[in-house]
């Protein structure tokens, strides 16, 4: 058997989380670290892991650690799937909820959106445009709380195009998920009619 280090130990369970999956163990041994039990998995297994769904709390341990691992990268996919995600790809409630508490608050420029205001504002969004892209330029996150900095691109039907700055103060829940968020936008490009 394998001796790991603490060293090993935590990249194997980050890499694990970072692939929001469970490496598969053909034997039953794990090596406990605090809370976490990560699989001893075999030199000749390295190359052909096998994957099983996580339990939710093993799924909110892994979207903390994406997130700490890469705060910047973490909300960009976040918010891409969210604000332009194709629905056949991308189910709007369910990628919601993915991410989302259903208690989730929103507070853009002062003004409040509740969980289902959420859901019809993307919904809305998502009718609205022809494109789009979302990219972070800065991110940071300590303990509970995510800051970004970000620009959000749209493409409209009439050919339009407009660009939104938007600063993103945010809570992440017990279980992974953005529970809060106060966020401020201006315009960068476009009109500012169609940014709310």
């Amino acid at each position: 058997m394998k001796k790991f280090n603490v060293s090993h130990i935590r990249s194997i369970a980050i890499l694990a989380a970072l692939l929001s999956c469970k490496p598969m163990v053909t034997d039953a041994q794990t090596i406990s670290h605090g809370q976490v039990a990560v699989p001893v998995v075999s030199t000749h297994l390295a190359n052909s892991f096998s994957f099983v769904p996580q339990t939710a709390q093993e799924k909110a341990r892994s979207n903390i650690l994406q997130i700490a691992a890469d705060p910047a990268a973490y909300m960009q996919m976040v918010l891409n799937e969210i604000c332009f995600g194709s629905e056949s790809q991308y189910p709007l409630v369910a990628t919601i909820n993915q991410y989302f508490t259903p208690d989730y608050e929103q507070y853009t420029n002062g003004s409040l959106l509740n969980y289902s205001d959420f859901v019809s504002h993307i919904s809305a969004l998502r009718a609205s445009v022809t494109g789009g892209s979302v990219v972070v330029l800065e991110a940071a996150f300590q303990g509970n709380t995510i800051a970004d900095r970000h620009i959000v691109s749209e493409s409209l039907p009439d050919g339009t195009t407009s660009q939104s700055e938007v600063f993103l103060f945010g809570e992440i829940s017990s279980d992974g998920r953005l529970q809060i968020v106060h966020e401020a936008t201006q315009a960068v490009t476009g009109s500012p009619s169609s940014r709310k």
